[in-house]
């Protein structure tokens, strides 16, 4: 078992075979170990490398224990040298930005750098801009785990400037998968339009009512096109929300 098929084989997940699987943890640690970045010529190969040492982190998180930071090295670098891309091919890039922040994630609970959150939110929001104009439900998808990692910077520092981010992500998250995935985008505007109330209460400024009040709207809208009785079980709240901050 070589790298390249590791690469191929484990991109969409580990093996179930524990022999075939302890066989190709220890080829990819091996090849992450020795990786010369300014070697590796090809995106696809930068991205399949965070990603399975993504799978290795969920399946045993040990087994990456003193690696995470080459790891997160060649992902970087993956970025930067995709930047000679051509436009249509940005969308690869855009995924291997959501591989980067899973692994800073991952990283930043374990070692509590608060940097490393911050820089995947950022990832995030990236490849939410990268994918978009291919791959909109991705990008929503993506744009919602940006919010998620705002929102969790800000209860753990009470920086409203995050929870800003929170609602400006979902938003747009929202507006993206609309069209394809009404209930997910109804969720999404149920969540903004919270999140905007709670700004006006702690801002203290009245345009923040105007955009959970429209937020609400959009929820209104999207449940009509969802018609699942989850989302229709909330309609009169939000009904009676709309009017109270009119």
């Amino acid at each position: 078992m070589d790298i390249d098929y590791v690469l191929k084989t484990c991109y969409a997940g580990l093996p179930n075979d524990k022999t075939r699987l302890e066989e190709a943890v220890e080829v990819f640690l091996f090849t992450v170990r020795d990786a010369d970045s300014a070697k590796i010529r090809k995106l696809s190969t930068f991205n399949a490398l965070v990603k399975i040492g993504n799978h290795i982190l969920r399946y045993d998180a040990t087994l990456l224990d003193g690696l995470e930071k080459k790891l997160i090295q060649l992902g970087e670098y993956g970025t930067h040298v995709s930047r000679r891309l051509k436009p249509d091919e940005q969308v690869r890039v855009g995924h291997l930005h959501s591989h980067l922040a899973d692994l800073k994630v991952h990283v930043s609970r374990k070692t509590e750098n608060q940097s490393l959150l911050e820089q995947a939110y950022f990832h995030r929001l990236m490849s939410g801009n990268l994918t978009a104009g291919i791959q909109p439900a991705y990008a929503a998808h993506s744009l919602t785990y940006a919010a998620d990692i705002a929102l969790d910077i800000f209860q753990k520092t009470r920086i409203v400037n995050w929870l800003e981010k929170a609602f400006y992500a979902n938003s747009r998250a929202a507006a993206f998968c609309s069209a394809e995935d009404a209930r997910h985008s109804a969720h999404t505007y149920l969540i903004a339009g919270e999140q905007a109330e709670r700004l006006a209460v702690l801002t203290g400024h009245p345009v923040w009512n105007a955009r959970a009040r429209q937020s609400y709207i959009h929820f209104l809208g999207c449940c009509n096109q969802a018609k699942t009785y989850d989302l229709r079980a909330k309609i009169h709240r939000v009904e009676e929300r709309i009017k109270r901050l009119k």
